[in-house]
C-alpha cells in the first residue's frame, strides 16, 4: 500500500529528514499582530523570539485551515497514495487533531488516519520518523499506528518554562497556576497528561 505522511511544524523535523522520509509538513500559522506567519516558512523560532524583544504583540497561533488540508489530501490522493497518515501535535492543546478526526469522516476517499501525539516539539518528531520507518518497512496504517501507541506509552516529556504567563495567556495553563508559580517564584516542572494536556508534574523553587 502507497501512503502518505503528514505532520505539523510544531514536530521540528530538519530538512533532511523530511526529503529522506517523504514527509509532508504542514505549517502552523503564528499571528503577531495583524500580521499572519506560518511557522518554518517565512517565520523562524529565533526571528519570533527577536520580534518579542522588539516590543511586538504577543504571539497567537492558530492550525492549518480544512482548506489547505483538503488541497494537501486532494494532492496526495491524486499522486495515487492509498492511505494518509497525519500525527499531529496532543490535542490537549490545539484543535488540530479534531478537524483531522472530522475530516477522516467526512472525506472516507482519503483513507485518512489521524493520529494524536499527545505530545509536541522533538518527541513528536520522533514518532512521525519512527512511523516513516514503519511505512518503508510495508506496515499497513493500523499496524503502524497500533506501534505508534506502544512507543508513546514507553516516553516521558518534561520541560520547564521561565515564565508561565505566556503559556496561561495562550490558554495551555490554567490562570490560578500560572499567578501562583509567579507570585511564588516556582517554576513547575511541566508534563502531557493522558489527555495530552500541560499539566504541573513537580514543582521547583527559583533562586
Amino acid at each position: 500500500m502507497k501512503i502518505a505522511l503528514v505532520t505539523d511544524s510544531t514536530s521540528v523535523l530538519t530538512d533532511q529528514e523530511v526529503k529522506d522520509n517523504n514527509i509532508n509538513v504542514v505549517p502552523i500559522p503564528v499571528i503577531v499582530g495583524d500580521k499572519e506567519y506560518l511557522e518554518g516558512v517565512n517565520i523562524t523560532s529565533a526571528e519570533l523570539f527577536e520580534k518579542q524583544k522588539q516590543g511586538a504583540a504577543f504571539p497567537k497561533t492558530s492550525q492549518p485551515s480544512m482548506g489547505q488540508m483538503i488541497e494537501l489530501c486532494n494532492k496526495l490522493h491524486g499522486e495515487g497514495y492509498e492511505a494518509i497518515i497525519a500525527i499531529t501535535l496532543s490535542s490537549g492543546i490545539s484543535g488540530f487533531y479534531q478537524n483531522m478526526v472530522n475530516m477522516a469522516h467526512n472525506n472516507p476517499e482519503y483513507n485518512l488516519y489521524p493520529y494524536d501525539s499527545k505530545m509536541t516539539v522533538r518527541l513528536q518528531g520522533y514518532l512521525v520518523l519512527a512511523a516513516a520507518r514503519m511505512i518503508k518497512n510495508g506496515m499497513e496504517p493500523e499496524a503502524v499506528l497500533k506501534k505508534l501507541d506502544e512507543i508513546r506509552k514507553t516516553i516521558d516529556e518534561y520541560f520547564v518554562v521561565d515564565d508561565l504567563k505566556n503559556l496561561s495567556r495562550g490558554g495551555r495553563l490554567s490562570n490560578a497556576g500560572a499567578f501562583i508559580g509567579t507570585m511564588l517564584q516556582i517554576k513547575p516542572l511541566l508534563t502531557f497528561n493522558s489527555d495530552g494536556k500541560i499539566v504541573a508534574f513537580e514543582k521547583i523553587r527559583s533562586l
